[in-house]
């Protein structure tokens, strides 16, 4: 039995468009509880604490490209001068080290590899 973390609450407060909230959650419906491991040997979902922080950092992503003036509407217009927007954002504003920047660039890698439009 998979379980699914219920992130309609999380998508409902974030502020971000409704077209790109929307989109969101068929993205999270479809994938939120897949492993992305090649190496894992259990066919069972992951965590519901693996799953919240997935939904937290991408809804954080596309709010911070929004209040930078990047006016996304759907996830499927995210583009690499998104990804180096919000690297250089973590690295050189916000200081992230480089362990919590990879962990966010696997999110958002995780999220473009494994979906289509």
């Amino acid at each position: 039995m998979k379980v699914i973390l219920s992130f309609s609450r999380a998508l409902d407060t974030s502020n971000l468009p409704k077209r790109l909230r929307e989109e969101l959650q068929k993205l999270f419906e479809k994938n939120i509880f897949r492993a992305h491991s090649k190496t894992r040997v259990t066919e069972n979902s992951i965590s519901i604490k693996t799953q919240e922080r997935r939904v937290v950092s991408l809804i954080a992503g596309f709010k911070e490209l929004r209040a930078d003036g990047f006016a996304l509407e759907t996830p499927w217009n995210l583009s690499e001068k998104h990804i180096r927007h919000l690297v250089n954002l973590w690295v050189n504003k916000k200081k992230q080290s480089p362990g919590t920047v990879e962990n966010k660039l696997s999110v958002q890698e995780k999220r473009i590899s494994n979906s289509e439009p």
